[in-house]
């Protein structure tokens, strides 16, 4: 009690030392762990926390710079520059340039020198024109969809428009259990006769690109009554690279995202207002966060917790705990029907699969610089990654790192003045967002996809990163040139979230990163695997992960597996029975997906593929341009 009554005496100076204690720790991690994320993000806490000491006892009111010019300029610029990008990206074969990218970068500045001119609304509405101009680029950009998961949807959701029978197309698959996603996206379908891709932009990136901008200018204000700052969230939130990528992802946790907004949105005004319609918003879009995606439920369920364990000790505590078991109820039910492999399937449910995975995972424990639990580890003088996190460079963190940074500057202001239920709230929902997101990684255990919660992180920080953006250029530190200064840092921070590894998926400009893998196939790839459609049924297929996963999940082909380079040898390893092999220039680029194996073990691994060739005969059975080769292997061999 002594404690908290010496933090609530000087809860900004506080804060400040907790946000430097966490950077130190971090640092300090960072020296057994050889990952970005563990050395930037520290740096960014750490950084935070100091610049709020040092304005601790300014005053709580401070004013985003005003521009001085007239808002109809900035108007007749913008149309300028949406026109202008079209015809680029049109006359350019619909592929994104970095004319095409600066651009969409002038956008977004436009939109927030629109912000700053006082006018809000028509600034996120900027936001909101030049996000979805971002996204449709990269969207149009490839002929197949993007993500892992995406060509499995959208040949998925293709045979539920032709059949309409659910239980047809699902029947082997945990989607059956949850099928939102692809039901809408076939309802629309239905209506409008567009192709799978335009329907998906349409209908799940619009949604996800403009409604948590809007629940974030909804949120901001309510709290504050300020329009501009709202604003200035919204643009933040749209612009972050992890929002990028997942936005054109064909997944169902893209389409959960929207959901999830919502039913945060609607749990923090319950608590707020008492409101019963509020309540039943975030209920029901909890429902379909639940008939969406498995792993998106439980990432709604640990948000939803900690916002209400935040509120736990207002005088609802027991509406609080039932809706706490209203919740954990009803996420363990939807897991205990839901078969991984659909009810025709033999697969265990979600609960009992889960389980079975995570025992061999606590065996492997440990920091993962490390390699966990002691397991085989990479021959030396290797130039490969073995993890996305791994393999990247600072340039593809220190965006998302920013954003983290500034929101620590606005987390400490906010609280440090005001300790209400938003801040409260919204804080413990950043906390236990991060706790998955960087927790499992750090010993070793990969278990909850802690990519995948990058997302909801950057719609959690935006509000308290626009409150750290005014905190940090107010005329009061840097004078007159804090509206220059504001606009170059954000041009220069937006740039670099468009151009790396999640930011640009359809072909990171930033591509030194063995991770920042190339998402889009080109015109010469995509007649590569149409000809392995029409002539490879007979044979397994082998190629690097992007393309066996295209070949595999696109065109239903359950005879791809990725290549595989025997160590020893530096030779392709072959197997028995007819193959084809596929060689593309991206095999050298330095970002190829493949498997490396070594006497005693095989790893996944980011890099450049040794020259493909093999330990047997074989003939080259397609040709098209320069090292875009297949290359057909004799029954009788074996390599």
């Amino acid at each position: 009690m002594r404690l908290w009554t010496r933090f609530n005496t000087n809860r900004h100076k506080s804060l400040a030392m907790v946000s430097i204690s966490a950077g130190i720790l971090g640092l300090m991690l960072s020296v057994f762990i050889s990952n970005p994320f563990a050395k930037i993000y520290p740096l960014a806490a750490l950084s935070g926390g100091i610049f709020s000491v040092f304005t601790a006892n300014r005053n709580w009111i401070q004013k985003l710079p005003a521009t001085p010019f007239d808002w109809r300029l900035s108007m007749l610029g913008f149309l300028f520059g949406v026109g202008t990008l079209t015809l680029v990206y049109r006359l350019g074969g619909f592929t994104r340039s970095v004319w095409v990218i600066g651009l969409t970068i002038v956008l977004y500045c436009i939109s927030l020198f629109v912000i700053l001119s006082r006018k809000p609304l028509l600034g996120i509405s900027f936001a909101l024109i030049s996000g979805l101009l971002h996204r449709a680029t990269i969207h149009f950009s490839s002929p197949y969809p993007f993500g892992s998961d995406g060509h499995y949807h959208f040949r998925h959701t293709q045979e539920l428009i032709t059949t309409g029978a659910l239980d047809q197309v699902f029947a082997t698959s945990k989607y059956y259990y949850a099928p939102a996603y692809h039901e809408i996206l076939a309802s629309v379908a239905h209506v409008t006769g567009l192709d799978v891709q335009e329907i998906f932009f349409l209908s799940v990136t619009f949604l996800y690109t403009v409604v948590p901008p809007l629940v974030i200018f909804a949120l901001i204000q309510r709290t504050y009554g300020a329009p501009m700052l709202g604003s200035l969230g919204g643009l933040l939130y749209i612009t972050a690279d992890f929002t990028l990528g997942w936005s054109v992802f064909q997944s169902t946790t893209t389409i959960g995202m929207v959901f999830f907004t919502l039913a945060v949105y609607g749990t923090h005004r319950f608590l707020v207002t008492d409101s019963k319609r509020m309540l039943g918003v975030a209920l029901i879009c909890y429902l379909m966060v639940l008939l969406t995606h498995q792993s998106t439920g439980w990432i709604t369920l640990m948000a939803l917790v900690a916002i209400l364990a935040a509120d736990y000790h207002r005088e609802r505590r027991f509406h609080i705990i039932g809706y706490l078991m209203i919740l954990g109820v009803s996420l363990v039910q939807f897991w205990r029907i839901t078969r991984y492999s659909g009810p025709e399937g033999d697969a265990p449910d979600v609960v009992s699969s889960l389980v079975m995975q995570l025992i061999p995972l606590l065996s492997q424990i440990g920091f993962r610089s490390s390699g966990g639990g002691g397991g085989e580890t990479l021959p030396e003088g290797l130039n490969v990654a073995t993890s996305v996190a791994g393999g990247l460079t600072p340039i593809h963190v220190v965006g998302s790192a920013v954003l983290f940074g500034l929101a620590a500057v606005g987390v400490i202001r906010h609280l440090g003045h005001r300790w209400d239920q938003f801040g409260v709230q919204f804080t413990a929902l950043i906390g236990i967002l991060y706790l998955f997101a960087f927790g499992g990684p750090l010993f070793n255990i990969d278990f909850f996809f802690p990519m995948r919660w990058f997302q909801f992180i950057s719609f959690a920080l935006a509000p308290f990163a626009a409150i750290g953006l005014r905190e940090v250029f107010t005329e009061d530190i840097i004078g007159r040139v804090a509206l220059p200064a504001l606009i170059l840092f954000c041009g220069v921070w937006f740039a670099i979230m468009a151009v790396g590894f999640i930011g640009a998926v359809d072909g990171p400009i930033a591509d030194d990163a063995h991770s920042a893998q190339r998402y889009a196939a080109n015109d010469n790839e995509y007649a590569m695997y149409e000809f392995v459609d029409a002539y490879g049924d007979d044979s397994s297929i082998i190629a690097d992960g992007r393309a066996s996963t295209i070949i595999r999940r696109y065109y239903d082909n359950p005879n791809s597996s990725m290549l595989t380079i025997n160590h020893s040898r530096n030779k392709v390893q072959l197997q028995s029975g007819s193959q084809l092999v596929i060689e593309r220039p991206y095999l050298y680029s330095g970002n190829a997906l493949y498997q490396l194996k070594t006497t005693n073990a095989r790893f996944t691994v980011f890099g450049k593929v040794p020259q493909v060739s093999f330990g047997c005969d074989v003939n080259m059975v397609y040709k098209n341009g320069e090292s875009y080769n297949i290359y057909q292997k004799h029954n009788r061999c074996v390599g």
